[in-house]
């Protein structure tokens, strides 16, 4: 989850598969079942419906299937229901008889229609009134109790909502001015550093910075992770129980880590990597690709964080884990604000200048492809082919315009190898 790109996902992208990164994503947890990434693959951040999903577990591309939140299994039969002809008798519900309370010839849960007098034959009128005007508001009762349940166990915390009970705060890198431009410095989680610079009216810094990263520990396919980063507090995990369990030894200097259970209704735990003001959440998988207590060790043992100077945080390990290199798929990437509402999302690598439909030039004279996706929002896509870093911009028509137009990117410095 991230409380400014959500347990986020831009809108349906084209051409390439984009970087891992989760928040919430993200954003406020529903109540449908959840299963976090098990892989370091390619994949654009999942939907802020909080909606279920479950990845792969290979390094493909991923993208999240449909956002259903249970499993639904036909009825194997193709018969359909036809209500009984009326009768003479008068019901309480005015002559309807609902499917599968018995009537009709197949009878329902109570069987069969009776084909002599029962034990209310000989009721009186008044009887049945109050039989029928009792059991009308026990029907009643039960649907209110139902919906009230309902409306309780629906409602889909916010990102602030989720913020406030986790304690995640927004990380806003401090700012220069340069020229007629505003600078911000910049950091990957792999120690890539670049100075971002644009037109102060946009004031991107304060929507608030978001990292991704992920890492791998022996079989790719089984212990590969895609890291839940948060500043301030940690959403992927239920909370501190007390008293605080034990955790696992971690590297040299390093807090312990503990490993604890995600919040309902995630499935499974997480280990909780504390470093400075950031949080770092590892899951453990479910199954067949649950890790063992040897491999969380080996996590908490060789995962390490440094906040530098900036404020970022920056991530390396020792053998045997692998942190994804910069610029691949599932490797560091960023994001800035909210891509569901205003922000732009970072993703390193080789891009192509986009071509066709809604492309044209921005104001340094570079294609830029702008459309529509909802109403009174865009996306942009502005590729910086220099500096080997794509900017997908979303938001209004003047905010992605003016992205797409002021957006620099320089002083690039790559980060140690991994």
């Amino acid at each position: 989850m991230s409380l400014h790109g959500g347990s986020v996902s831009p809108p349906p992208k084209k051409k390439r598969g984009g970087p891992g990164g989760f928040k919430s994503a993200g954003g406020g947890r529903s109540t449908s079942g959840f299963t976090p990434p098990s892989s370091g693959a390619s994949f654009r951040p999942p939907p802020s419906s909080g909606s279920s999903w479950t990845p792969p577990s290979s390094g493909g591309s991923y993208r999240p299937p449909a956002a259903s939140g249970s499993t639904y299994t036909p009825r194997s039969s193709s018969s359909t229901y036809a209500p009984s002809a009326p009768t003479g008798s008068t019901s309480p519900f005015g002559g309807f008889k609902f499917p599968g309370l018995g009537g009709g010839p197949g009878g329902g849960i109570w069987g069969p229609e009776p084909t002599g007098p029962g034990f209310t034959a000989n009721w009186t009128e008044s009887t049945r009134t109050l039989v029928a005007a009792g059991a009308g508001a026990l029907i009643l009762l039960a649907l209110g109790l139902l919906v009230f349940g309902l409306l309780q166990g629906g409602t889909e915390k916010t990102p602030v909502a989720v913020a406030k009970a986790t304690g995640i705060t927004k990380f806003v890198p401090p700012t220069t001015s340069a020229g007629a431009k505003t600078q911000m410095p910049i950091t990957f989680t792999d120690g890539t550093t670049a100075d971002l610079l644009y037109e102060p009216s946009l004031d991107l810094a304060n929507l608030g910075v978001n990292v991704y990263d992920s890492g791998t520990l022996g079989s790719f396919k089984r212990a590969g992770r895609q890291f839940q980063i948060d500043h301030g507090g940690a959403s992927f995990i239920a909370g501190q129980p007390t008293p605080a369990p034990q955790g696992l030894q971690g590297a040299a200097g390093g807090a312990s880590v503990p490993v604890l259970p995600a919040p309902s209704p995630t499935q499974g735990k997480y280990l909780d990597f504390k470093f400075g003001d950031w949080r770092v959440g590892v899951w453990e998988g479910l199954g067949n690709d649950l890790m063992t207590s040897s491999d969380d060790q080996a996590w908490a043992a060789n995962l390490v964080g440094t906040p530098n100077a900036s404020g970022f945080l920056v991530l390396t390990a020792k053998d045997p884990l692998k942190l994804t290199p910069f610029g691949i798929p599932g490797g560091p990437y960023m994001s800035i604000g909210d891509i569901f509402s205003t922000g732009v999302l970072l993703t390193p690598g080789a891009c192509n200048l986009p071509m066709g439909n809604n492309v044209s030039n921005n104001a340094n004279g570079v294609p830029v492809r702008v459309s529509q996706n909802a109403p009174n929002h865009y996306e942009g896509d502005l590729c910086l082919k220099n500096q080997k870093m794509e900017a997908l911009i979303y938001g209004s028509q003047d905010f992605v315009h003016g992205v797409s137009d002021s957006l620099e990117l320089t002083n690039v410095k790559s980060g140690a190898p991994r």
